[in-house]
Protein backbone atom coordinates (compact mmCIF):
# COMPACT_ATOMS: atom_id res chain seq x y z
CA UNK A 1 0.00 0.00 0.00
CA UNK A 2 2.82 2.37 0.96
CA UNK A 3 4.72 1.60 -2.23
CA UNK A 4 1.66 2.36 -4.36
CA UNK A 5 1.06 5.58 -2.45
CA UNK A 6 4.66 6.69 -2.95
CA UNK A 7 4.49 5.87 -6.65
CA UNK A 8 1.28 7.89 -6.98
CA UNK A 9 2.89 10.80 -5.17
CA UNK A 10 5.90 10.70 -7.46
CA UNK A 11 3.62 10.74 -10.49
CA UNK A 12 1.79 13.73 -9.02
CA UNK A 13 5.08 15.52 -8.49
CA UNK A 14 6.18 14.86 -12.08
CA UNK A 15 2.85 16.08 -13.45
CA UNK A 16 3.05 19.27 -11.42
CA UNK A 17 6.68 19.75 -12.47
CA UNK A 18 5.62 19.48 -16.10
CA UNK A 19 2.83 21.97 -15.44
CA UNK A 20 5.13 24.61 -13.98
CA UNK A 21 7.62 24.07 -16.83
CA UNK A 22 4.89 24.67 -19.40
CA UNK A 23 3.66 27.76 -17.57
CA UNK A 24 7.19 29.18 -17.33
CA UNK A 25 7.94 28.54 -21.00
CA UNK A 26 4.51 29.68 -22.18
CA UNK A 27 4.68 32.98 -20.31
CA UNK A 28 8.03 33.84 -21.93
CA UNK A 29 7.18 32.36 -25.33
CA UNK A 30 7.47 35.73 -27.07
CA UNK A 31 11.19 35.55 -26.41
CA UNK A 32 11.42 33.30 -29.47
CA UNK A 33 10.62 36.24 -31.75
CA UNK A 34 13.09 38.64 -30.12
CA UNK A 35 16.07 39.95 -32.06
CA UNK A 36 19.68 39.78 -30.87
CA UNK A 37 19.85 42.93 -28.77
CA UNK A 38 22.14 44.86 -26.45
CA UNK A 39 25.16 42.69 -25.51
CA UNK A 40 23.87 39.90 -27.78
CA UNK A 41 25.20 41.81 -30.77
CA UNK A 42 28.81 42.04 -29.64
CA UNK A 43 29.01 38.65 -27.95
CA UNK A 44 27.12 36.55 -30.49
CA UNK A 45 26.22 38.21 -33.79
CA UNK A 46 29.53 40.06 -34.25
CA UNK A 47 31.76 37.56 -32.44
CA UNK A 48 33.91 35.71 -34.96
CA UNK A 49 35.39 33.57 -32.17
CA UNK A 50 32.16 31.57 -31.96
CA UNK A 51 32.62 30.08 -35.43
CA UNK A 52 34.99 27.32 -34.37
CA UNK A 53 36.15 24.80 -36.95
CA UNK A 54 39.11 23.13 -35.24
CA UNK A 55 40.35 21.92 -31.89
CA UNK A 56 42.81 24.80 -31.70
CA UNK A 57 39.95 27.26 -32.24
CA UNK A 58 38.04 25.57 -29.41
CA UNK A 59 41.08 25.86 -27.19
CA UNK A 60 41.48 29.53 -28.01
CA UNK A 61 37.78 30.21 -27.34
CA UNK A 62 37.69 28.38 -24.01
CA UNK A 63 40.84 30.05 -22.73
CA UNK A 64 39.87 33.60 -23.67
CA UNK A 65 37.84 36.16 -21.77
CA UNK A 66 34.18 36.95 -22.12
CA UNK A 67 34.92 40.25 -23.91
CA UNK A 68 37.43 40.93 -26.64
CA UNK A 69 39.93 43.75 -26.35
CA UNK A 70 41.26 45.69 -23.40
CA UNK A 71 39.44 47.84 -20.87
CA UNK A 72 36.83 45.27 -19.84
CA UNK A 73 36.41 43.36 -16.61
CA UNK A 74 38.32 40.10 -16.29
CA UNK A 75 35.43 37.75 -17.00
CA UNK A 76 35.81 34.08 -17.95
CA UNK A 77 32.68 32.08 -18.71
CA UNK A 78 33.79 29.16 -20.89
CA UNK A 79 30.72 26.97 -20.32
CA UNK A 80 28.33 29.68 -21.45
CA UNK A 81 30.58 30.60 -24.36
CA UNK A 82 30.78 26.95 -25.40
CA UNK A 83 26.98 26.72 -25.67
CA UNK A 84 26.97 29.80 -27.90
CA UNK A 85 29.75 28.36 -30.05
CA UNK A 86 28.01 25.02 -30.55
CA UNK A 87 24.82 26.68 -31.73
CA UNK A 88 26.56 29.32 -33.85
CA UNK A 89 28.82 26.78 -35.54
CA UNK A 90 25.76 24.71 -36.43
CA UNK A 91 24.15 27.78 -37.99
CA UNK A 92 21.56 28.51 -35.30
CA UNK A 93 19.67 31.76 -35.71
CA UNK A 94 18.12 34.04 -33.08
CA UNK A 95 15.05 31.82 -32.64
CA UNK A 96 17.15 28.73 -31.84
CA UNK A 97 19.35 30.70 -29.46
CA UNK A 98 16.30 32.02 -27.63
CA UNK A 99 14.74 28.55 -27.58
CA UNK A 100 17.64 27.16 -25.54
CA UNK A 101 17.22 29.98 -23.02
CA UNK A 102 13.51 29.22 -22.81
CA UNK A 103 14.17 25.53 -22.12
CA UNK A 104 16.74 26.40 -19.48
CA UNK A 105 14.24 28.68 -17.73
CA UNK A 106 11.66 25.90 -17.73
CA UNK A 107 14.24 23.51 -16.24
CA UNK A 108 15.23 25.99 -13.53
CA UNK A 109 11.55 26.43 -12.64
CA UNK A 110 11.22 22.67 -12.20
CA UNK A 111 14.21 22.66 -9.83
CA UNK A 112 12.61 25.48 -7.83
CA UNK A 113 9.53 23.25 -7.49
CA UNK A 114 11.51 20.28 -6.16
CA UNK A 115 13.65 22.44 -3.87
CA UNK A 116 10.56 24.09 -2.38
CA UNK A 117 8.92 20.68 -2.01
CA UNK A 118 11.27 19.80 0.84
CA UNK A 119 11.35 23.10 2.67
CA UNK A 120 10.69 22.63 6.40
CA UNK A 121 7.92 25.17 6.82
CA UNK A 122 5.88 23.65 4.02
CA UNK A 123 4.29 21.45 6.62
CA UNK A 124 4.04 17.69 6.85
CA UNK A 125 0.63 17.51 5.18
CA UNK A 126 1.09 16.54 1.55
CA UNK A 127 -1.42 19.05 0.07
CA UNK A 128 0.26 21.89 1.96
CA UNK A 129 3.71 20.84 0.75
CA UNK A 130 2.52 20.54 -2.83
CA UNK A 131 0.75 23.87 -2.63
CA UNK A 132 3.85 25.63 -1.35
CA UNK A 133 6.10 24.07 -4.00
CA UNK A 134 3.61 24.74 -6.77
CA UNK A 135 3.14 28.35 -5.69
CA UNK A 136 6.88 28.99 -5.45
CA UNK A 137 7.60 27.48 -8.87
CA UNK A 138 4.74 29.30 -10.60
CA UNK A 139 5.69 32.59 -8.98
CA UNK A 140 9.28 32.16 -10.13
CA UNK A 141 8.39 30.86 -13.58
CA UNK A 142 5.96 33.61 -14.65
CA UNK A 143 7.59 36.56 -12.88
CA UNK A 144 8.50 39.46 -15.21
CA UNK A 145 11.75 40.05 -13.31
CA UNK A 146 13.12 36.99 -15.14
CA UNK A 147 12.49 38.50 -18.57
CA UNK A 148 15.94 40.00 -19.06
CA UNK A 149 17.81 36.79 -18.22
CA UNK A 150 15.46 34.67 -20.33
CA UNK A 151 15.08 36.91 -23.39
CA UNK A 152 18.58 38.30 -23.82
CA UNK A 153 20.68 35.42 -25.10
CA UNK A 154 23.64 36.51 -22.95
CA UNK A 155 21.35 35.96 -19.97
CA UNK A 156 22.07 32.27 -20.51
CA UNK A 157 25.00 32.67 -18.12
CA UNK A 158 22.57 33.45 -15.29
CA UNK A 159 20.26 30.62 -16.36
CA UNK A 160 23.12 28.10 -16.31
CA UNK A 161 24.30 29.31 -12.90
CA UNK A 162 20.78 28.96 -11.49
CA UNK A 163 20.35 25.49 -13.00
CA UNK A 164 23.68 24.24 -11.65
CA UNK A 165 23.24 25.90 -8.25
CA UNK A 166 19.75 24.57 -7.57
CA UNK A 167 20.81 21.14 -8.83
CA UNK A 168 23.74 21.20 -6.41
CA UNK A 169 21.49 22.13 -3.49
CA UNK A 170 19.09 19.30 -4.31
CA UNK A 171 21.96 16.79 -4.50
CA UNK A 172 23.44 17.99 -1.21
CA UNK A 173 20.10 17.90 0.52
CA UNK A 174 19.42 14.37 -0.64
CA UNK A 175 22.91 13.22 0.40
CA UNK A 176 22.68 14.85 3.83
CA UNK A 177 19.19 13.84 4.82
CA UNK A 178 18.20 10.80 2.75
CA UNK A 179 21.04 8.87 1.15
CA UNK A 180 24.81 8.92 1.68
CA UNK A 181 25.57 7.78 -1.84
CA UNK A 182 28.95 9.06 -3.11
CA UNK A 183 27.51 9.68 -6.56
CA UNK A 184 25.40 12.50 -5.09
CA UNK A 185 28.56 14.25 -3.92
CA UNK A 186 30.16 13.65 -7.32
CA UNK A 187 27.12 15.23 -8.96
CA UNK A 188 27.32 18.19 -6.56
CA UNK A 189 31.00 18.67 -7.41
CA UNK A 190 30.35 18.59 -11.17
CA UNK A 191 27.45 21.03 -10.89
CA UNK A 192 29.48 23.38 -8.67
CA UNK A 193 32.24 23.46 -11.27
CA UNK A 194 29.62 24.10 -13.97
CA UNK A 195 28.17 27.03 -12.02
CA UNK A 196 31.62 28.59 -11.59
CA UNK A 197 32.44 28.04 -15.29
CA UNK A 198 29.15 29.58 -16.40
CA UNK A 199 29.48 32.91 -14.57
CA UNK A 200 31.34 34.50 -11.68
CA UNK A 201 28.40 34.50 -9.26
CA UNK A 202 28.61 30.69 -9.32
CA UNK A 203 31.39 31.04 -6.74
CA UNK A 204 28.72 31.83 -4.15
CA UNK A 205 27.93 28.10 -4.13
CA UNK A 206 29.84 27.27 -0.89
CA UNK A 207 27.78 29.84 1.03
CA UNK A 208 24.53 28.44 -0.34
CA UNK A 209 25.73 24.92 0.43
CA UNK A 210 26.15 25.89 4.08
CA UNK A 211 22.54 27.02 4.09
CA UNK A 212 21.35 23.77 2.50
CA UNK A 213 23.25 21.67 5.03
CA UNK A 214 22.15 23.65 8.09
CA UNK A 215 20.28 21.43 10.59
CA UNK A 216 17.32 23.81 10.74
CA UNK A 217 16.88 23.55 6.96
CA UNK A 218 16.32 19.78 6.92
CA UNK A 219 13.39 18.56 4.79
CA UNK A 220 10.06 17.96 6.52
CA UNK A 221 10.01 14.22 5.85
CA UNK A 222 13.35 13.45 7.51
CA UNK A 223 14.39 12.76 11.08
CA UNK A 224 16.24 15.30 13.18
CA UNK A 225 19.97 14.51 13.39
CA UNK A 226 21.10 12.70 16.50
CA UNK A 227 23.84 14.11 18.68
CA UNK A 228 22.98 17.79 18.37
CA UNK A 229 23.85 20.49 15.85
CA UNK A 230 27.61 20.27 16.31
CA UNK A 231 27.64 16.64 15.30
CA UNK A 232 25.33 17.45 12.38
CA UNK A 233 27.84 20.02 11.10
CA UNK A 234 30.73 17.58 11.52
CA UNK A 235 28.89 14.98 9.48
CA UNK A 236 28.46 17.50 6.65
CA UNK A 237 32.16 18.01 5.94
CA UNK A 238 32.29 15.66 2.89
CA UNK A 239 29.56 17.71 1.26
CA UNK A 240 31.42 20.97 1.86
CA UNK A 241 34.59 19.45 0.41
CA UNK A 242 32.59 18.38 -2.66
CA UNK A 243 31.64 22.02 -3.19
CA UNK A 244 34.77 23.85 -2.07
CA UNK A 245 37.27 21.75 -4.01
CA UNK A 246 35.86 22.27 -7.53
CA UNK A 247 35.22 25.96 -6.80
CA UNK A 248 38.85 26.38 -5.71
CA UNK A 249 40.17 24.52 -8.77
CA UNK A 250 38.11 26.65 -11.16
CA UNK A 251 39.28 29.78 -9.35
CA UNK A 252 42.93 28.76 -9.79
CA UNK A 253 42.33 27.94 -13.45
CA UNK A 254 40.59 31.27 -13.92
CA UNK A 255 43.51 33.23 -12.47
CA UNK A 256 46.03 31.33 -14.58
CA UNK A 257 44.10 32.03 -17.79
CA UNK A 258 43.19 35.66 -17.16
CA UNK A 259 46.38 36.58 -15.37
CA UNK A 260 44.56 37.94 -12.35
CA UNK A 261 41.48 37.64 -10.21
CA UNK A 262 39.83 40.87 -11.31
CA UNK A 263 40.57 44.10 -13.12
CA UNK A 264 42.65 46.42 -10.95
CA UNK A 265 41.20 49.69 -12.16
CA UNK A 266 37.65 50.62 -11.21
CA UNK A 267 34.77 50.12 -13.62
CA UNK A 268 33.87 53.26 -15.61
CA UNK A 269 31.68 55.75 -13.78
CA UNK A 270 29.03 55.31 -16.46
CA UNK A 271 28.73 51.61 -15.63
CA UNK A 272 29.10 51.64 -11.86
CA UNK A 273 29.11 54.89 -9.87
CA UNK A 274 29.62 52.87 -6.65
CA UNK A 275 33.16 52.08 -7.82
CA UNK A 276 33.95 55.83 -7.75
CA UNK A 277 32.30 56.63 -4.42
CA UNK A 278 33.76 56.59 -0.94
CA UNK A 279 33.67 53.32 0.98
CA UNK A 280 30.68 54.08 3.16
CA UNK A 281 28.72 55.93 0.47
CA UNK A 282 29.26 52.98 -1.86
CA UNK A 283 28.28 50.35 0.71
CA UNK A 284 25.16 52.25 1.77
CA UNK A 285 24.14 52.63 -1.87
CA UNK A 286 24.69 48.90 -2.39
CA UNK A 287 22.41 48.15 0.56
CA UNK A 288 19.77 50.44 -0.91
CA UNK A 289 19.98 48.59 -4.22
CA UNK A 290 19.70 45.27 -2.39
CA UNK A 291 16.39 46.49 -1.00
CA UNK A 292 15.39 47.75 -4.46
CA UNK A 293 15.84 44.25 -5.85
CA UNK A 294 13.49 42.85 -3.24
CA UNK A 295 10.97 45.57 -3.97
CA UNK A 296 11.11 44.85 -7.71
CA UNK A 297 10.15 41.27 -6.93
CA UNK A 298 7.14 42.43 -4.93
CA UNK A 299 6.23 45.25 -7.34
CA UNK A 300 7.89 44.68 -10.75
CA UNK A 301 7.43 48.13 -12.24
CA UNK A 302 9.15 49.79 -13.95
CA UNK A 303 11.60 47.26 -15.36
CA UNK A 304 14.74 48.17 -17.28
CA UNK A 305 17.76 46.51 -18.88
CA UNK A 306 19.95 49.41 -17.78
CA UNK A 307 20.56 51.19 -14.48
CA UNK A 308 23.86 52.89 -15.29
CA UNK A 309 24.84 56.54 -14.80
CA UNK A 310 22.86 58.47 -13.67
CA UNK A 311 19.84 56.21 -13.11
CA UNK A 312 21.42 55.19 -9.80
CA UNK A 313 22.80 58.03 -7.71
CA UNK A 314 25.30 57.77 -4.87
CA UNK A 315 24.23 60.29 -2.20
CA UNK A 316 26.53 61.82 0.36
CA UNK A 317 26.73 60.07 3.70
CA UNK A 318 24.63 62.13 6.07
CA UNK A 319 22.24 61.70 8.95
CA UNK A 320 19.09 60.95 6.91
CA UNK A 321 20.91 58.37 4.78
CA UNK A 322 22.32 56.60 7.83
CA UNK A 323 18.93 56.70 9.54
CA UNK A 324 17.14 55.22 6.53
CA UNK A 325 19.78 52.50 6.18
CA UNK A 326 19.55 51.56 9.83
CA UNK A 327 15.78 51.52 9.55
CA UNK A 328 16.01 49.18 6.56
CA UNK A 329 18.39 46.83 8.36
CA UNK A 330 16.12 46.90 11.39
CA UNK A 331 13.12 46.03 9.23
CA UNK A 332 15.04 43.09 7.75
CA UNK A 333 16.00 41.85 11.21
CA UNK A 334 12.39 42.17 12.36
CA UNK A 335 11.23 40.25 9.30
CA UNK A 336 13.62 37.39 10.04
CA UNK A 337 12.48 37.33 13.68
CA UNK A 338 8.85 37.20 12.61
CA UNK A 339 9.68 34.36 10.22
CA UNK A 340 11.61 32.30 12.79
CA UNK A 341 8.63 29.93 13.08
CA UNK A 342 8.52 29.62 9.29
CA UNK A 343 11.96 28.18 8.51
CA UNK A 344 11.28 27.92 4.78
CA UNK A 345 10.32 31.58 4.51
CA UNK A 346 13.35 32.59 6.57
CA UNK A 347 15.57 30.31 4.46
CA UNK A 348 14.20 31.89 1.28
CA UNK A 349 14.95 35.46 2.44
CA UNK A 350 18.46 34.46 3.49
CA UNK A 351 18.93 32.69 0.14
CA UNK A 352 17.94 35.92 -1.65
CA UNK A 353 20.62 37.82 0.27
CA UNK A 354 23.34 35.16 0.13
CA UNK A 355 22.94 34.57 -3.62
CA UNK A 356 23.93 38.22 -4.18
CA UNK A 357 27.02 38.12 -2.00
CA UNK A 358 29.32 38.58 -5.03
CA UNK A 359 27.13 40.81 -7.20
CA UNK A 360 25.60 43.36 -4.81
CA UNK A 361 28.72 45.63 -4.77
CA UNK A 362 28.95 45.10 -1.01
CA UNK A 363 32.24 43.19 -0.82
CA UNK A 364 33.85 44.81 -3.85
CA UNK A 365 32.47 46.94 -6.72
CA UNK A 366 31.85 44.94 -9.88
CA UNK A 367 31.44 46.01 -13.51
CA UNK A 368 27.79 47.04 -13.19
CA UNK A 369 25.90 48.90 -10.51
CA UNK A 370 22.64 46.93 -10.76
CA UNK A 371 21.01 44.56 -13.23
CA UNK A 372 17.77 42.61 -13.19
CA UNK A 373 19.43 39.54 -14.68
CA UNK A 374 21.58 39.34 -11.53
CA UNK A 375 18.36 38.80 -9.56
CA UNK A 376 17.40 35.67 -11.50
CA UNK A 377 18.87 33.15 -9.04
CA UNK A 378 18.21 35.21 -5.86
CA UNK A 379 14.52 35.64 -6.65
CA UNK A 380 14.07 31.86 -6.34
CA UNK A 381 14.55 32.38 -2.60
CA UNK A 382 11.93 35.12 -2.45
CA UNK A 383 9.50 32.96 -4.44
CA UNK A 384 9.87 30.18 -1.87
CA UNK A 385 9.52 32.64 1.02
CA UNK A 386 6.32 34.17 -0.36
CA UNK A 387 4.87 30.74 -1.14
CA UNK A 388 5.68 29.49 2.38
CA UNK A 389 3.95 32.50 3.95
CA UNK A 390 0.97 32.02 1.65
CA UNK A 391 0.69 28.33 2.56
CA UNK A 392 0.75 29.22 6.26
CA UNK A 393 -2.02 31.77 5.78
CA UNK A 394 -4.02 29.19 3.85
CA UNK A 395 -3.57 26.67 6.67
CA UNK A 396 -4.62 29.24 9.25
CA UNK A 397 -7.79 29.89 7.26
CA UNK A 398 -8.88 26.38 8.19
CA UNK A 399 -9.54 27.57 11.74
CA UNK A 400 -11.88 30.37 10.61
CA UNK A 401 -15.66 30.20 10.96
CA UNK A 402 -16.08 29.70 7.21
CA UNK A 403 -12.88 27.92 6.21
CA UNK A 404 -14.00 26.80 2.75
CA UNK A 405 -15.11 30.27 1.68
CA UNK A 406 -11.96 31.91 3.05
CA UNK A 407 -9.69 29.38 1.37
CA UNK A 408 -11.49 29.86 -1.93
CA UNK A 409 -11.00 33.62 -1.63
CA UNK A 410 -7.32 33.21 -0.79
CA UNK A 411 -6.80 30.79 -3.67
CA UNK A 412 -8.59 33.16 -6.03
CA UNK A 413 -6.37 36.02 -4.87
CA UNK A 414 -3.24 33.92 -5.47
CA UNK A 415 -4.41 32.99 -8.97
CA UNK A 416 -5.20 36.63 -9.70
CA UNK A 417 -1.71 37.72 -8.63
CA UNK A 418 -0.09 35.01 -10.75
CA UNK A 419 -2.28 36.00 -13.71
CA UNK A 420 -1.30 39.66 -13.37
CA UNK A 421 2.37 38.74 -13.18
CA UNK A 422 2.06 36.52 -16.25
CA UNK A 423 0.28 39.30 -18.15
CA UNK A 424 3.03 41.74 -17.14
CA UNK A 425 5.64 39.30 -18.40
CA UNK A 426 3.86 38.85 -21.72
CA UNK A 427 3.74 42.63 -22.11
CA UNK A 428 7.36 42.98 -21.06
CA UNK A 429 8.48 40.46 -23.67
CA UNK A 430 7.14 42.78 -26.38
CA UNK A 431 9.85 45.30 -25.50
CA UNK A 432 12.52 42.85 -26.69
CA UNK A 433 11.16 42.64 -30.24
CA UNK A 434 13.86 44.96 -31.62
CA UNK A 435 16.31 47.66 -30.56
CA UNK A 436 13.91 50.54 -30.90
CA UNK A 437 11.21 49.03 -28.72
CA UNK A 438 13.72 47.91 -26.08
CA UNK A 439 15.40 51.27 -25.67
CA UNK A 440 12.15 53.20 -25.88
CA UNK A 441 10.86 51.17 -22.93
CA UNK A 442 14.18 51.54 -21.10
CA UNK A 443 14.20 55.33 -21.43
CA UNK A 444 10.61 55.40 -20.16
CA UNK A 445 11.67 53.33 -17.12
CA UNK A 446 14.94 55.14 -16.32
CA UNK A 447 14.88 58.55 -18.07
CA UNK A 448 18.06 59.68 -16.26
CA UNK A 449 20.22 56.88 -17.68
CA UNK A 450 22.73 58.22 -20.17
CA UNK A 451 23.39 54.78 -21.64
CA UNK A 452 19.69 54.11 -22.18
CA UNK A 453 19.21 57.40 -24.00
CA UNK A 454 22.40 56.88 -26.02
CA UNK A 455 21.24 53.49 -27.26
CA UNK A 456 17.77 54.85 -27.94
CA UNK A 457 19.34 57.61 -30.03
CA UNK A 458 21.37 55.09 -32.04
CA UNK A 459 18.25 53.03 -32.68
CA UNK A 460 16.30 56.09 -33.80
CA UNK A 461 19.11 57.14 -36.12
CA UNK A 462 19.29 53.63 -37.62
CA UNK A 463 15.58 53.96 -38.48
CA UNK A 464 16.15 57.33 -40.19
CA UNK A 465 14.63 59.37 -37.37
CA UNK A 466 17.51 61.83 -37.02
CA UNK A 467 15.46 64.63 -35.47
CA UNK A 468 14.41 62.46 -32.53
CA UNK A 469 17.88 60.91 -32.28
CA UNK A 470 19.47 64.38 -32.02
CA UNK A 471 17.16 65.24 -29.14
CA UNK A 472 18.17 62.04 -27.34
CA UNK A 473 21.89 62.70 -27.86
CA UNK A 474 21.45 66.17 -26.37
CA UNK A 475 19.79 64.58 -23.36
CA UNK A 476 22.82 62.31 -23.00
CA UNK A 477 25.19 65.27 -23.05
CA UNK A 478 23.00 67.07 -20.52
CA UNK A 479 23.06 64.08 -18.13
CA UNK A 480 26.84 63.79 -18.45
CA UNK A 481 27.46 67.54 -18.11
CA UNK A 482 28.33 67.33 -14.40
CA UNK A 483 30.86 64.52 -14.91
CA UNK A 484 32.21 65.10 -18.42
CA UNK A 485 35.79 64.00 -17.81
CA UNK A 486 34.78 60.95 -15.77
CA UNK A 487 32.41 59.90 -18.57
CA UNK A 488 34.69 61.04 -21.38
CA UNK A 489 34.22 57.96 -23.58
CA UNK A 490 30.43 58.08 -23.47
CA UNK A 491 30.39 61.87 -23.88
CA UNK A 492 32.64 61.73 -26.93
CA UNK A 493 30.58 58.96 -28.56
CA UNK A 494 27.34 60.89 -28.06
CA UNK A 495 28.88 64.16 -29.25
CA UNK A 496 30.43 62.51 -32.32
CA UNK A 497 27.17 60.84 -33.33
CA UNK A 498 25.24 64.06 -32.78
CA UNK A 499 27.81 65.86 -34.92
CA UNK A 500 27.22 63.31 -37.67
CA UNK A 501 23.50 64.11 -37.58
CA UNK A 502 24.23 67.83 -37.73
CA UNK A 503 26.45 67.26 -40.75
CA UNK A 504 23.69 65.33 -42.51
CA UNK A 505 21.27 68.14 -41.69
CA UNK A 506 23.64 70.78 -43.15
CA UNK A 507 24.80 72.34 -39.85
CA UNK A 508 28.61 72.04 -40.01
CA UNK A 509 29.19 74.88 -37.53
CA UNK A 510 27.14 73.10 -34.83
CA UNK A 511 28.91 69.82 -35.65
CA UNK A 512 32.35 71.42 -35.40
CA UNK A 513 31.56 72.90 -31.99
CA UNK A 514 30.67 69.44 -30.67
CA UNK A 515 33.72 67.84 -32.24
CA UNK A 516 36.17 70.39 -30.87
CA UNK A 517 35.10 69.58 -27.31
CA UNK A 518 35.27 65.85 -28.10
CA UNK A 519 38.81 66.24 -29.47
CA UNK A 520 39.92 67.88 -26.24
CA UNK A 521 38.46 65.04 -24.15
CA UNK A 522 39.76 62.17 -26.27
CA UNK A 523 42.26 63.27 -28.95
CA UNK A 524 43.07 59.61 -29.72
CA UNK A 525 39.67 58.92 -31.29
CA UNK A 526 40.03 58.86 -35.07
CA UNK A 527 36.31 59.21 -35.75
CA UNK A 528 36.37 62.67 -34.18
CA UNK A 529 39.17 63.80 -36.49
CA UNK A 530 37.45 62.44 -39.61
CA UNK A 531 34.19 64.20 -38.81
CA UNK A 532 36.10 67.38 -38.02
CA UNK A 533 37.58 67.16 -41.50
CA UNK A 534 34.13 66.92 -43.08
CA UNK A 535 32.74 69.79 -40.99
CA UNK A 536 35.68 72.02 -41.88
CA UNK A 537 35.34 71.11 -45.57
CA UNK A 538 31.67 72.10 -45.55
CA UNK A 539 32.65 75.40 -43.93
CA UNK A 540 35.16 76.05 -46.75
CA UNK A 541 38.24 75.67 -44.54
CA UNK A 542 40.01 73.17 -46.82
CA UNK A 543 43.49 73.47 -45.32
CA UNK A 544 42.26 72.73 -41.81
CA UNK A 545 40.10 69.92 -43.19
CA UNK A 546 43.15 68.28 -44.73
CA UNK A 547 45.03 68.58 -41.43
CA UNK A 548 42.14 66.96 -39.54
CA UNK A 549 42.01 64.11 -42.06
CA UNK A 550 45.77 63.64 -41.66
CA UNK A 551 45.32 63.23 -37.89
CA UNK A 552 42.54 60.69 -38.40
CA UNK A 553 44.54 58.73 -40.97
CA UNK A 554 47.48 58.58 -38.59
CA UNK A 555 45.23 57.18 -35.84
CA UNK A 556 43.30 54.74 -38.06
CA UNK A 557 44.86 54.12 -41.50
CA UNK A 558 42.42 51.36 -42.42
CA UNK A 559 39.45 53.61 -41.71
CA UNK A 560 40.96 56.28 -43.96
CA UNK A 561 41.24 53.74 -46.78
CA UNK A 562 37.64 52.65 -46.29
CA UNK A 563 36.42 56.26 -46.36
CA UNK A 564 38.38 56.93 -49.53
CA UNK A 565 36.37 54.22 -51.26
CA UNK A 566 33.28 56.43 -50.78
CA UNK A 567 34.69 59.10 -53.13
CA UNK A 568 35.63 62.74 -52.66
CA UNK A 569 36.66 64.54 -50.56
CA UNK A 570 38.02 61.46 -48.80
CA UNK A 571 39.72 60.13 -51.94
CA UNK A 572 41.29 63.50 -52.70
CA UNK A 573 42.58 63.86 -49.16
CA UNK A 574 44.05 60.36 -49.17
CA UNK A 575 45.68 61.02 -52.53
CA UNK A 576 47.28 64.22 -51.25
CA UNK A 577 48.38 62.46 -48.09
CA UNK A 578 49.97 59.59 -50.04
CA UNK A 579 51.73 61.77 -52.64
CA UNK A 580 55.52 62.00 -52.23
CA UNK A 581 56.84 65.19 -50.68
CA UNK A 582 58.46 67.81 -52.92
CA UNK A 583 62.27 67.48 -53.27
CA UNK A 584 64.37 70.11 -51.48
CA UNK A 585 65.43 73.11 -53.61
CA UNK A 586 68.92 72.97 -55.26
CA UNK A 587 71.83 74.45 -53.31
CA UNK A 588 72.51 78.11 -54.05
CA UNK A 589 68.95 79.00 -55.04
Amino acid sequence: MGVCQNAAMRRAHLILALLVALCAAGTHLRALSADLLFDDRALIRENARLHVQSLSAWGELLTSGWWEGEGHDLLWRPLTMATFAVQTTWGAGPRALHAVNLLLHAAVTVLVFFLALGMPAAGRASPMRLGTALGAALLFGVHPLASEAVTLVVGRADLLVALATLGTLLALRRWRWQSRRPRLLALAAILTAAACLAKENGFVMPLLALMALAPWARPVDTQAPAGGRLRAWRESWPAMVAVLLPAALVLILRVSILGGLMRLQAAPLGDNPIAHAGFWAGRLTALRLLASGGWLFLWPHPLSVDYSYAAVTVPDVDGPLLASTLAGLGALALLLVLLRRLPAACWGVLFFLAAQALTANLLVPIGTVFAERLLYLPMAGLAMAVAAVGATVMAAAGAASRPVLLRVLLLGMALLILSLLAATTLHRERDFAHDLSLWRATVAAVPTSAKARYNHARSLSAHGRDHEAAAEYRQVLSILADKVEANARQHVEAATNLAGIELRRGNPAAALLLLEQAAVLRPEVAEVAFRQAMALEQLGRSGEAMAAFRRGAHLAPQTALRLAADGDPWRRWLSELASPPLPPPPAGD
